[in-house]
């Protein structure tokens, strides 16, 4: 499918069927954790980048051969750069009761349109990680127009609007915003938003060029008594047997591609009875870890 992969294991919102609406790599933000590689457009202006006919033809497939527990805007750039945003959130709301997530780096929640776009979700996630501007700039590398005061107050302009779940994710990177100055800093700013519940996360996933950007589960603990009750590190709950099963699987996908080409029947003999094993493959390719390409009457896959 084009532009819906999944259900894939989700270590916020459990089975979740992706949908990804925005050109690969299309962000305000070119983020160094960022799992699936450099931004190659830069932007804070949104456009219709997906025919809605097809997508929702995509999504009606999508759910009648799997049973996921939300419907979540992702995928390899920010969903909120596509101006159907609130439209396809509308739409979905009459298709199924399912809870409808946007996942969203915040940084354009300060204006007016983004805002009403997300407001018929049930589940609103988006991130913030440092309350200064030199800090926020190294992590996030934003487009130029952005600037962290706009970003903070678009997001608790947001909070005082939306009425669904909302959940704040904090991104912790090593040697950057894991010490005691940027968290007092941040939590201030944090409390002052109110959000429904804190995720601490954590650079779990391989980033580009191998950089050491995970924290240690026991500061990252340290971390969350700082912000109370509300915070929950999910970077290490990750472990959790579903998740931490599924991670196994695609690093063993990922291994075998890099040392020869592998068949889909090959995948599906080793990891028969898996019924993830379609969402992950599709993850991984989407996420470019892996390519596929046919040869012959078979199938391959082989790493990036």
């Amino acid at each position: 499918m084009k532009y819906v992969f999944g259900p894939v294991f989700s270590r916020r919102l459990g089975l979740s069927l992706g949908i990804d609406i925005i050109p690969y790599k299309t962000c305000s933000y070119d983020c160094i954790y960022c799992e699936v590689g450099r931004t190659t457009c830069k932007s804070v202006d949104t456009d219709s980048f997906v025919d809605l006919n097809e997508l929702f033809s995509e999504i009606s497939i999508a759910l009648r051969e799997s049973n996921p527990e939300v419907l979540t805007f992702s995928g390899s750039g920010e969903p909120t750069l596509n101006q159907d945003l609130g439209e396809m959130i509308r739409r979905l709301k009459k298709m199924t009761e399912k809870k409808i997530a946007v996942l969203t780096n915040g940084s354009l929640l300060y204006k007016d349109e983004i805002r009403e776009a997300v407001k018929a979700a049930d589940i609103l996630m988006p991130t913030l990680s440092s309350v200064y501007e030199k800090t926020f700039v190294k992590i996030h590398r934003p487009h130029k127009y952005l600037k962290i005061n706009r970003v903070i107050e678009g997001i608790k302009r947001c909070r005082d609007e939306f009425r669904g779940e909302f959940q704040l994710e904090v991104m912790i990177v090593k040697g950057i915003n894991d010490n005691m100055k940027e968290i007092s800093a941040l939590k201030e700013v944090v409390d002052e938003i109110e959000p429904d519940s804190i995720q601490l996360n954590t650079v779990v996933r391989p980033p580009p060029k191998g950089l050491d950007l995970r924290v240690e589960e026991e500061k990252m603990g340290d971390i969350a008594r700082v912000f109370g009750k509300k915070a929950e590190v999910i970077s290490y709950r990750g472990q959790r047997k579903g998740e931490a099963h599924l991670l196994d699987i695609e690093r063993k996908i990922v291994e075998m591609a890099k040392r020869r080409p592998i068949r889909v029947e090959d995948i599906e003999y080793l990891f028969k009875g898996e019924k993830e094993i379609k969402g992950v493959l599709e993850g991984l390719i989407r996420h470019k870890r892996i390519w596929r390409y046919r040869y012959g009457d078979n199938i391959f896959f082989k790493s990036i």
